[in-house]
């Protein structure tokens, strides 16, 4: 217990009163060097803390659910270097599993390494200019309410994994735009609350508010995304797209070959075959005489619809990941994926860029009843992408097309499955996803 002085206290300075204020709450107040000192080491501490949470939220065995906690704990910080390295070491925890998935992709090991320490570097931008260290609970709760709308929004939200958004799907299961609002102003409010805690019951909160979302979230069973009733998503495992004409016939009577298995099975007629993301690779019409006779006459014979991914480009140049849905009418749609993967597809800087529109309707028709919303690959991580597709109004299922042929794990891949998943569950959305993955 502190003995209460009875001499006159002389007050220190106010450059002192500012370094007390920079430091630690877990080292402001001892009053000795050695707890001074050891508050330098604060902003690393708190990025230790980004990554573990980063890392238990998403992945394998991960419970995305605790990522709701993100923005609350960060309230505890008590220097803007903190948080920013804070939200730097989560978002590179959320895809820890990019260096290596780029390496596969491009070669070689520095351009993914570089792309990914970017991501964090930038993603971590709009909470940490929300931040605040005032512990006045109405400006507490504006500004992480703040940070949490604008990491939703592009640009920065075109690269940013990992948003609280998507752990509340998994809690508010169905609440849709409701979940949104609630999620934002409850984040807002346990952030307030914690902050006007003492350190130490504070911490105690957030502790043991992690274990149970943690435990429940690792109990939730996992959304199927198989068929949904005519629709049904192809799995692959033809690995990388093909480069080169020899490939692209291989590729096209690969496809063929699924395609006249299941067209004859009567239970497969009138359903929509949804095949992965580039699966014809960068199609052109020279291939058009193939792909008609093999694959699309066998389809409509048995009056199956199928969509397939394929690279484009248009007669100015620009390219396109697309999704072109053949119906067995002989119609024909497509839709381009809104947001490219930035630097290995969309880098506008880069001559041969795709090209991306975040406006973009996604949606496939079958007929005047039955819509579609489209989420190509990349999109998956974007819970802005999803937000747009809500917005249109109503459609009957969400068709997700993935490919990931350059997974040296299922690490990355299993994020992105995740975040579809939170954003399905939010709205209450039925689900079909296909995905390419590495020839095992």
């Amino acid at each position: 217990m502190k003995t209460i002085p009875t001499s006159p206290v002389t007050l220190p300075s106010s450059s002192a009163v500012g370094h007390a204020e920079e430091r630690s709450d877990a080292f402001a107040g001892t009053g000795t060097q050695k707890w001074a000192s050891l508050g330098r080491y604060a902003p690393l501490a708190w990025a230790l803390v980004g990554w573990l949470l980063g890392a238990l939220a998403w992945g394998g065995k991960g419970a995305p659910a605790l990522a709701i906690l993100v923005p609350v704990a960060v309230v505890l910080a008590r220097v803007r270097l903190s948080v920013y390295l804070y939200w730097v070491a989560y978002h590179l925890a959320v895809v820890r599993a990019l260096p290596a998935y780029a390496e596969a992709w491009f070669d070689s090991a520095w351009p993914g390494t570089v792309s990914w320490l970017l991501l964090g570097l930038v993603c971590a931008v709009p909470w940490t200019l929300f931040w605040t260290k005032s512990h006045e609970q109405g400006r507490s709760v504006t500004m992480v309410i703040l940070g949490f709308l604008t990491a939703l929004l592009p640009p920065i939200a075109a690269v940013a994994p990992g948003h609280p958004l998507v752990a509340w799907g998994f809690v508010l299961q169905g609440w849709g735009w409701g979940g949104l609002v609630f999620g934002a102003v409850l984040t807002g409010y346990a952030a307030a609350v914690i902050c006007t805690k003492q350190p130490k019951v504070a911490w105690a909160m957030i502790a043991a508010g992690a274990l149970a979302l943690w435990l429940w979230g690792a109990s939730v069973p996992q959304l199927p995304m198989r068929s949904v009733g005519m629709l049904h998503p192809i799995g692959t495992k033809f690995g990388k797209p093909p480069v080169n004409g020899e490939e692209m016939v291989s590729r096209l009577e690969k496809v063929g070959t699924i395609v006249r298995r299941l067209a004859a099975n009567p239970n497969f007629a009138g359903s929509v075959l949804v095949f992965p993301e580039t699966t014809l690779g960068r199609y052109d019409d020279t291939f058009a005489p193939i792909l008609r006779g093999e694959i699309l006459a066998p389809a409509r014979e048995a009056g199956i619809h199928l969509v397939l991914g394929m690279e484009v480009k248009n007669k100015a140049g620009e390219r396109y990941s697309v999704a072109t849905l053949f119906r067995a009418d002989q119609a024909m749609q497509t839709v381009a994926q809104r947001q490219p993967a930035v630097v290995s597809m969309w880098a506008p800087w880069r001559a041969g860029s795709f090209s991306a529109d975040w406006t973009g309707d996604a949606t496939l028709r079958l007929n005047k009843d039955i819509e579609l919303r489209v989420v190509v690959c990349y999109e998956e991580f974007l819970p802005f992408v999803h937000l747009l597709d809500e917005a249109r109004g109503h459609y009957i299922a969400k068709v997700v097309m993935s490919n990931n042929w350059a997974a040296s794990s299922m690490g990355l891949p299993i994020v992105q499955r995740q975040h579809t998943e939170g954003m399905a569950r939010l709205f209450g959305r039925p689900v079909v996803r296909a995905e390419n993955v590495p020839i095992s």
